[in-house]
């Protein structure tokens, strides 16, 4: 091959040359802009979720905050103390303990002091506690209040539940003071008081511990 030969053939490789390179410039942008544009799109959607995460945790915490506080003001509503007086009737030589301030019957029935608070009957009853029932007798014309659920003998009939008490079977919770019964044979008398002083006359003797009251509401 002569030197002209090899010299006409030159022009023709160029172009291709610059082709081959342009093209392969070309696919290399194409290719770099196309991960870029992926990896914005996740970033952005990234960017999204802890505003959402964020405000989705706020929601139970207020949630509980509430819950909380409903539910103290139920505990409130729920609980109620009510004062436990004492009467006595000189006629019949019988203490009456009840919650009924508004009791009027004679024939001479006197208050003379409040032993403490009890919970309210009219209300579920609370844990810890007993009931403190009032019994009649119409043949010892003797009103019993106790915590219990005896036979009647020898002609009790529960009136009424005048309330709940802290159990005696439990330690004593604070602020409370015990509540004991007292029987006198001669007076056909029961008789409950939270006075510790009480010195037993005329005959009265200790029965029972009938539980712990509050000494104020």
């Amino acid at each position: 091959m002569s030197d002209k030969d090899s010299g006409d053939k030159q022009p023709w490789v160029v172009p291709v040359v610059v082709a081959i390179v342009g093209a392969t410039s070309a696919i290399a942008v194409a290719w770099l802009n196309k991960p870029q544009q992926a990896t914005t799109t996740t970033a952005s959607s990234s960017q999204v979720s802890p505003s959402a995460s964020s405000s989705t945790t706020t929601s139970p915490t207020q949630a509980s905050v509430t819950n909380s506080s409903t539910a103290s003001a139920t505990s409130n509503q729920e609980v109620k103390l009510i004062p436990l007086y004492n009467w006595w009737s000189p006629s019949r030589a019988d203490h009456f303990t009840t919650t009924n301030a508004g009791f009027n019957e004679g024939p001479d029935y006197q208050q003379f002091r409040t032993e403490g608070y009890i919970f309210d009957p009219a209300l579920p009853q609370p844990s810890g506690t007993v009931p403190l029932y009032l019994w009649w007798s119409a043949s010892r014309e003797d009103n019993f209040t106790t915590t219990i659920n005896f036979n009647g003998y020898p002609d009790y009939r529960r009136a009424r539940t005048e309330g709940y008490v802290f159990d005696p079977a439990l330690p004593q919770p604070p602020r409370t003071v015990a509540l004991r019964s007292y029987w006198s044979p001669s007076r056909q008398d029961n008789f409950i008081t939270t006075n510790g002083s009480f010195d037993g006359g005329p005959d009265y003797e200790y029965s029972r511990l009938e539980g712990y009251v509050r000494v104020s509401p």
